[in-house]
């Protein structure tokens, strides 16, 4: 009998027994082991667990409050903290232009290459290779420090980062003052990371390429040696590190130690909002503060600063919280905001000490002035040195003694930061550098109030004669001094100096400053200078620091003049485009209307800026370049652009120009719903580059207009792939009509109208109307041809008859889209008139072009203009070669409101030459002036 393996084993009770011992003795020996295992794991390791939970709640403790400006009282951290708008950059390439400046236009500065990025995400990535050095540029007090506090608090607290065993925070301003000692220590291979806050602030070389390698943790070495290896990895290659610096000081760490550079960029609109909302408890308050700042835009521009955030919102809070005869006026321009900053110290000096103050705003100046001009002094001489850090000594070269200043009312340690180190030497800096730059105005004026020249002469100008110099000279020489500046150092001083100047700032400042007559007359002859300089050719932003010390004056008459600069047919100058920038950025309007305007390529740069915050951008008929259109595209991929609407018809971009166009248009940030080309020479190859787009998931087009341009059958095939792709491609109108059937993309409108797709219906055969015409006028052809003779032709006299000028209008009125050609020799007009035009007589009421009633084209052999009533615009025409006809194509969009005129060439390209943009509001009737004899025009 077969027997199987089963049964042949033999289970017998004390067989049993030894698999039951097996199993209790192997539970028993991986118990024993696991612990072994956990006693040796604590032994080793308790110490290192118990340190890192005390340096956690030391961190909490140390990192859990935040001292806003310079006040006393604390605030928790997590309870106050607003994010900041933080991107990551391809570079850090160094901005070189004055801080402030910087602080403006953070938030229109092109992001096409950055993404947002949250502070504790800057060590997590998506490739294979971690990311070890981290470098963050931003300017003074846009929140660097308040970055790290926050990334150090919300490790301690267990939220971030936790795979981080230790954080280690270094401080360049302490470790300035051991960068001559050897020493090091050792770090094992724990994941640890060093934050170097504030790169900027070293007093060391940080010679990358002459310092030696050293790898060795034991090895001795001067701090410079320590931090160039540690930076580039030679030391302790495991370490992390996180590098905070202004952007002046971002280059020195050379580009292959950098795995990630970040900016921060200050508040955005709705992160300002954010932070009032939080400072201020009392909800009505913080709105009317947000009000009272968004009513002076250049004040609430400059809120992208958190710490001015806080200037503001203090001095707000103060001016609003006043009722009855002690209430005061809201400050309108950045000097009288800064002198109510100032008064407002002084006060909070006194309270903060003990002392009384019962004597008015005046007296407290008063009883202040002395320390004021010396913190003013300590101000302007280190500005015009550019040094933002002060020690104990310098303090004592201007006069001023730390402990008589502890002493005396408390403005020094309200208005200078003591930065408090792990070492026993002090250094001391102004909380901002625009505060430093405002003590300095204020010495200065003083200074040249009381004669004291010397004090000041690097800003007065050598001056022949023993003519006195008075405070014209003396604001002209600072302005020229600032425009001079390389990097701008000078220019809100001198903005500052400027608003002191003006009289309302010199009644805030009663007590402080000298009785002096009214400035008002070397004011006004001072605004007529700046007016003079803007001729120059200056940087965008000497132009615009400009403007603000206009606003500082409270001229706003350039602005009130903006009607002229976008209204004027010469080519706009760079300065006039930092105007209109400046003017849409300061009042933020839905659209930005460009339409017929010139300018050159520097020009259109400057305007760029001013795109973002528009919903409707006009660019049509202003020459754009391909190039430029790169320029467009980086605005249409930045996360701030709101454009919904682009108009770039009749422009000549070609293919190339539509390429860097898509550039922008495909990206996720952009928010185009509308796109005009109309009238771009747009061939087959853009339109494979708009396939591409409207394949694309991120698009949001819904109406896209091509009309008038030579998309050819393999463009039409393309642009139909892409709308559908799995139609049949059988002929060109097929594919449209099944495209357009079956779009599975959310596409409302596809404009290709007066495209050449094969036989085009003309929309009727124009005639010319005889009893319009002039006496000296020829038809022929059937009323399609008209030539102009020496010859009167008798012509009955009827009441539509032009009897003085040589024009004829066709029989049609047009109100719908009409597009023709007309054959023309020699001079001619070209244009569309209202019935109601004047026919008797001579003069601008009968002349094509030269009333509301007509618009015209006019075309010579050596020039041409477009022209409405008085406008007149002058064209570059394409050569016309004598008693040679040319053709010109005339497109009129009645319900859009347009009509452009191109020159035709030899091939049937068209060359786009004008376009009007108005609203028409009666049918339009084709008209022409014939001006010289033989002058011809054929309607073909």
């Amino acid at each position: 009998m077969d027997v199987t393996p089963l049964q042949s084993i033999n289970f017998t009770q004390s067989n049993i027994y030894i698999y039951i011992y097996i199993y209790i003795y192997i539970y028993i020996y991986i118990y024993i082991y696991i612990y072994i295992y956990i006693y040796i794991y604590l032994f080793f390791f308790a110490d290192t667990i118990r340190l890192k939970g005390k340096i956690k709640l030391a961190l909490k403790k140390r990192y859990g409050t935040i001292l806003e400006g310079v006040t006393q009282s604390k605030s928790a951290l997590n309870k106050v903290y607003t994010e900041t708008y933080m991107v990551t950059c391809d570079s850090a390439t160094v901005n070189k232009e004055h801080e402030v400046w910087q602080a403006e236009t953070a938030h229109l500065q092109d992001t096409s290459e950055a993404s947002v990025i949250k502070c504790q995400d800057i060590f997590k990535h998506d490739e294979e290779e971690p990311i070890r050095c981290v470098v963050t540029k931003g300017v003074a007090g846009i929140g660097k420090t308040v970055a790290v506090q926050k990334f150090i608090l919300d490790w301690a607290d267990g939220k971030e980062n936790q795979h981080l065993d230790l954080l280690i925070l270094l401080s360049l301003r302490d470790l300035n003052l051991f960068k001559h000692r050897q020493y090091i220590k050792l770090y094992d291979d724990h994941k640890i990371l060093f934050i170097i806050d504030g790169l900027d602030e070293i007093h060391l070389p940080l010679e990358f390429q002459k310092n030696i390698p050293i790898s060795d943790v034991l090895e001795s070495a001067t701090l410079d040696v320590i931090l160039t290896n540690l930076i580039t990895g030679h030391l302790l290659p495991n370490a992390f590190l996180w590098i905070t610096s202004r952007p002046v000081a971002a280059n020195l760490i050379p580009p292959e130690s950098r795995d990630r550079v970040t900016e921060i960029r200050g508040f955005n609109d709705s992160q300002k909002d954010e932070y009032f909302t939080r400072k201020i408890s009392d909800p009505l308050m913080a709105s009317r503060i947000i009000s009272g700042l968004k009513s002076t835009r250049s004040l609430y521009i400059m809120c992208h600063v958190p710490l001015f955030c806080w200037i503001a919102a203090t001095v707000f809070q103060d001016i609003l919280g006043k009722v009855g005869p002690k209430s005061r006026s809201l400050p309108t321009t950045l000097t009288e905001l800064y002198i109510h900053y100032l008064v407002n110290q002084i006060i909070v000096s006194f309270k903060k000490y003990g002392s009384t103050h019962e004597d008015g705003k005046e007296n407290t100046l008063k009883q202040n002035k002395d320390v004021i001009f010396k913190l003013g002094q300590l101000a302007y001489q280190n500005l015009l040195i550019q040094n933002v850090h002060f020690t104990e000594q310098d303090l004592k070269d201007c006069g001023i003694s730390v402990m008589d200043a502890a002493k005396c009312p408390g403005l020094c340690t309200e208005v200078v930061q003591l930065e408090h180190g792990l070492y026993p030497k002090k250094l001391y800096c102004f909380i901002h550098l625009s505060v430093q730059e405002f003590f300095a105005a204020l010495y200065a004026f003083h200074e040249f109030e009381n004669r004291r020249i010397d004090s000041v002469k690097a800003l007065i100008k050598k001056k022949n004669g023993s003519t006195p110099i008075d405070l014209l000279y003396f604001l002209k020489g600072a302005l020229d001094s600032a425009l001079d500046s390389k990097n701008g150092h000078l220019d809100l001083f001198t903005r500052f100096l400027i608003g002191i100047s003006h009289d309302s700032s010199r009644d805030l400042l009663q007590g402080l400053l000298g009785e002096t007559p009214s400035s008002s007359e070397h004011n006004k002859k001072l605004i007529g200078y700046i007016k003079v300089l803007k001729r120059k050719s200056l940087s965008p932003e000497r132009c615009i620091n400009l403007i603000h010390c206009l606003l500082e004056l409270k001229d706003r008459t350039i602005l009130q003049n903006d009607n002229q600069v976008s209204s004027s047919d010469t080519p706009l100058t760079p300065f006039q485009c930092s105007l209109l920038a400046f003017m849409f950025m300061s009042e933020k309007p839905e659209e930005f209307d460009f339409r017929n305007k010139q300018t050159s390529e520097e020009g259109f740069y400057r305007l760029a800026p001013a795109l973002p915050s528009c919903t409707t951008a006009l660019l049509n008929c202003c020459h754009m370049t391909p190039l430029l259109c790169a320029t467009v595209a980086s605005v249409l991929r930045s996360p701030n652009s709101c454009i919904t609407v682009l108009d770039l018809g009749h422009n000549n971009l070609g293919d190339g120009g539509v390429k860097r166009l898509c550039d922008g248009l495909w990206n996720a940030n952009c928010k185009v719903k509308t796109l005009n080309l109309s009238h771009n020479n747009v061939g087959e190859q853009g339109v494979k580059e708009l396939c591409k787009v409207l394949i694309g998931h991120t698009s949001k087009l819904l109406t896209l207009d091509l009309s008038c341009n030579d998309l050819g059958d393999l463009g039409l095939e393309s642009l139909a792939f892409a709308l559908h792709e799995r139609c049949t491609l059988q002929n060109v109108s097929s594919v449209l009509v099944i495209a357009l059937r079956s779009d599975p993309f959310q596409m409302k409108e596809l404009d290709l109208s007066y495209n050449p797709l094969g036989d085009i219906e003309l929309d009727f055969p124009f005639q010319l109307k005889l009893n319009t015409a002039n006496g000296f006028l020829v038809l022929a052809e059937g009323d399609r041809k008209v030539t102009c003779q020496r010859k009167d032709q008798q012509y009955p006299i009827t009441q539509d008859r032009f009897d003085k000028c040589n024009q004829v209008l066709c029989k049609e009125g047009l109100d719908k889209r009409h597009y023709l050609e007309v054959e023309c020799l020699h001079n001619v007009h070209i244009g569309m008139a209202y019935k109601g035009i004047e026919r008797k007589g001579t003069g601008d009421s009968v002349t094509l072009g030269c009333n509301a009633n007509s618009w015209t084209l006019y075309a010579s052999k050596y020039k041409g203009h477009a022209q409405h009533k008085e406008i007149l615009h002058r064209l570059q025409l394409p050569r016309i070669k004598a008693r040679v006809p040319y053709r010109v194509g005339v497109f009129l969009d009645w319900p859009a409101g347009t009509l452009s005129f191109y020159m035709v060439n030899q091939l049937g390209t068209l060359t786009h030459l004008y376009t009007f943009h108005t609203t028409f509001t009666e049918p339009l009737y084709l008209g022409f002036g014939l001006n010289s004899p033989t002058a011809t025009i054929h309607l073909l």
